[in-house]
């Protein structure tokens, strides 16, 4: 296995993916493809597994350097499609931030402007949350690993449902709906964190 950490910087490199775009797809450090690429560690065979699905090889060929047919068509392109996903996503997160940031300061311009309005209770509570659409669509544009940010996004509107929304609206249905929200993603969150801990200690 001496000459996979070769056969890995090659088909990285020919997939036009860097160290950190493969880093994220196996949730592993950069230090960490840096190191096999250089024979100083080697992957382990749930990551060997998951480069061939990227790759579009077989194991026995990441392995022993074995070539064989590549795996099904389906699935040839599969990190060209995923860097257009990324790049789909900034975009949309782009056009979501000046979406929201733009609604956010022209009703508080408005609320400057036309007094009722700022006293109308659905004034405020839009702008708040025109403002939490336009971090949301900062947390699209910064953030590459998406699993991360889907979590990010998750908090930030559970977060906000408690605090922006009206007093009036809010019953015990709706406060048991977002406990349970919370609950969910606090799950989500520590097995998460203890996936990522666990591949960076590998």
């Amino acid at each position: 296995m001496k000459n996979i950490g070769e056969r890995i910087s090659r088909l990285r490199a020919e997939h036009r993916m860097s160290q950190g775009d493969l880093a994220e797809e196996l949730f592993v450090s950069r230090q960490a493809i840096s190191k096999w690429e250089t024979g100083a560690s080697i992957p382990d065979l749930e990551n060997i597994v998951r480069m061939s699905e990227i790759f579009c090889v077989t194991t026995d060929y990441l392995i022993k350097g074995i070539q064989t047919e590549v795996t099904s068509p389906i699935h040839q392109n599969k990190p060209e499609k995923l860097i257009h996903i990324l790049k789909q996503s900034k975009i949309l997160g782009f056009i979501v931030f000046i979406f929201g940031f733009v609604c956010a300061f022209s009703l508080y311009i408005l609320s400057g402007i036309y007094e009722s309005l700022s006293h109308k209770l659905w004034g405020t509570f839009l702008v708040e949350w025109m403002i939490v659409l336009a971090i949301l669509g900062l947390l699209f544009m910064l953030i590459r690993d998406k699993k991360l940010c889907y979590l990010l996004c998750g908090w930030l509107i559970e977060i906000s449902a408690f605090l922006f929304l009206p007093y009036d609206i809010r019953g015990i249905g709706l406060f048991c709906i977002l406990v349970v929200v919370a609950l969910i993603l606090l799950v989500h969150t520590i097995l998460y964190t203890i996936k990522r801990i666990i591949k960076k200690r590998r």
